[in-house]
């Protein structure tokens, strides 16, 4: 096991996601969402940009990469990587299109604001699934479905609460969610 101590890119991180800790809230609205927004968006396309070939490959030129113990390099990787890509860069240039439009109130919840969400579903899905494909086909192991199992759960749980929640409308344009 690596020394700890030693880990440059943990204590980078660390560090980073500490200064975030402090410094956003004294960071007043629109001003830390627009920013943020607008660092998704560019972090996004880039990887989109470098991850788009590869994804081409796979569907188009059947391509598929296997590592020398299965499919710790897979084909699905790259293919979730392009989705994470997508998803963020969909939600960046959402947050700034909602910013710049005054953060309306009925565009909360919206389908247009999901598809971020889904898409980094569907990448997460892939990279739980991706080290399961090995050479001689799909070999899910045990704790594999003990993620899947915990994780069907934790939606259902979600769906539940979500439905706790009803739309009431304040106003002619907006609207909140209320506890039923």
């Amino acid at each position: 096991m690596a020394n700890i101590r030693n880990s440059r890119l943990l204590w980078l991180a660390s560090l980073v996601g500490l200064a975030f800790r402090i410094i956003a809230p004294l960071v007043p609205n629109p001003y830390l969402s627009s920013a943020l927004s607008f660092a998704r968006l560019c972090s996004s396309v880039m990887t989109f940009c470098q991850y788009t070939p590869p994804t081409y490959r796979v569907p188009f030129r059947q391509q598929r990469h296997y590592g020398p113990d299965g499919g710790r390099d897979s084909h699905l990787a790259a293919v979730a990587v392009f989705l994470f890509a997508v998803g963020s860069a969909s939600s960046g240039m959402y947050g700034l299109w909602w910013n710049f439009n005054g953060q309306r109130l009925d565009w909360i919840g919206s389908a247009q604001s999901q598809f971020g969400r889904a898409c980094h579903s569907a990448g997460f899905c892939l990279m739980q699934i991706s080290p399961q494909i090995t050479t001689d086909g799909l070999k899910i192991k045990t704790q594999w479905w003990v993620v899947a199992i915990i994780s069907t759960a934790l939606l259902l749980v979600g769906f539940y609460f979500g439905m706790q929640f009803q739309a009431v409308e304040t106003s002619g344009a907006s609207l909140i969610s209320q506890p039923v």
